[in-house]
């Protein structure tokens, strides 16, 4: 194994968030533009920040404190500080309100998009889409202070040594990555029925349904 990987996460940490706030900037000065913003862009715009300040925890973590070499390797001031596991505990928090918000900005989007058909399909997307915002929030937020207060001192997230009691992370992250799966497949085949119905008629839903697929991803 390579002696410092964190070069790989910076690489990707830099190209990421380049790419994101040039798009989501891109989006979001267009919608003011034409003074057409919604709840969705202003829910994306808050992703947009919290996924920033992702990148930046990140950044900080290999820069300033060697994350991504062999703990062997580390001055033991580095290897003794409590900052990288309070940067980690950040990210955590952070990656919760991140991937809500994302995920509540498309369905936003869906909601706006099927609000005024009313055939049965369309009737049946628009549960589906409100069924899936409640899941989302309905384990986002509580999971959001859950990272916050996962231990008891809180401080504790970050000195491991302090007297005190946390929850089981390995089980946390295992209900949090779950739930990241289900909602994920909630959000990229919902609108897919209906959209198909419409393609027909309408040709830029046909780049829609593409652009939903690359969820896939």
């Amino acid at each position: 194994m390579d002696e410092d990987r964190g070069s790989v996460l910076t690489s990707n940490v830099l190209a990421f968030g380049i790419a994101t706030l040039c798009l989501v900037s891109l989006r979001l000065s267009f919608r003011l533009c034409t003074r057409k913003t919604s709840a969705s862009d202003w829910v994306l715009a808050v992703a947009l920040v919290s996924s920033l300040a992702q990148d930046a925890f990140n950044a900080t973590c290999v820069t300033k404190w060697g994350y991504g070499q062999h703990a062997r390797d580390l001055p033991v001031p580095i290897r003794s500080s409590p900052e990288p596991l309070k940067l980690l505990w950040l990210n955590q928090i952070f990656f919760k309100l991140t991937t809500m918000s994302t995920k509540l900005s498309i369905c936003f989007i869906y909601h706006g998009l099927f609000k005024r058909a009313n055939s049965r399909l369309v009737r049946a997307t628009r549960m589906v889409t409100n069924g899936t915002i409640l899941l989302i929030v309905g384990y986002y937020v509580p999971a959001f202070f859950v990272s916050i207060f996962q231990c008891t001192p809180v401080s504790k997230s970050w000195y491991s040594k302090e007297s005190g009691t946390c929850i089981n992370l390995d089980e946390f992250r295992f209900y949090t990555a779950a739930a990241n799966i289900v909602t994920s497949v909630l959000v990229i085949s919902t609108p897919l029925p209906a959209l198909s119905k419409l393609r027909h008629t309408r040709p830029e839903v046909t780049q829609l349904m593409g652009l939903i697929l690359l969820g896939m991803v």
